[in-house]
């Protein structure tokens, strides 16, 4: 179930990466390795996303639940880009991204280009979306 607005999640396949999407809220669950995977798919810095991830300030625990283990996920701001917000399972399960946080997350630091994990995510959701209205 989405941690955000408690649809189910859907399970959306990709150039071999998975990722649980929420077409309502359009939030997505990454599981452990997911989120290194979109990157290296976006031809991004791996070591600049860990450097990010590391600089996070942690915050309070969030009212969302973890969809694997349904353990509270904790909130981490990004210095650096103070809208940007990402909640990580305590034990490791993964990372909880609201709609466009993603884009903000990854975006090289060079030239600020995403096009490339946008395209991706665009093309994930284009793909479930009209997969669903064909069984309506």
């Amino acid at each position: 179930m989405c941690p955000a607005c408690g649809e189910p999640l859907l399970l959306v396949e990709l150039d071999a990466i998975e990722i649980d999407l929420c077409l309502a809220c359009r939030g997505i669950w990454l599981d452990r390795g997911e989120l290194a995977m979109i990157v290296q798919h976006a031809y991004a810095s791996a070591e600049d996303l860990r450097l990010r991830l590391e600089a996070f300030i942690p915050g309070p625990r969030s009212q969302r639940r973890c969809p694997r283990c349904r353990k509270r996920l904790r909130c981490s701001r990004d210095k650096g880009t103070p809208d940007l917000e990402i909640e990580e399972c305590p034990r490791g399960h993964g990372y909880w991204l609201d709609h466009g946080e993603i884009e903000k997350l990854v975006q090289s630091r060079q030239d600020g280009s995403n096009r490339p994990i946008a395209a991706f995510l665009a093309a994930a959701l284009e793909h479930e979306l009209s997969h669903s209205k064909k069984g309506d």
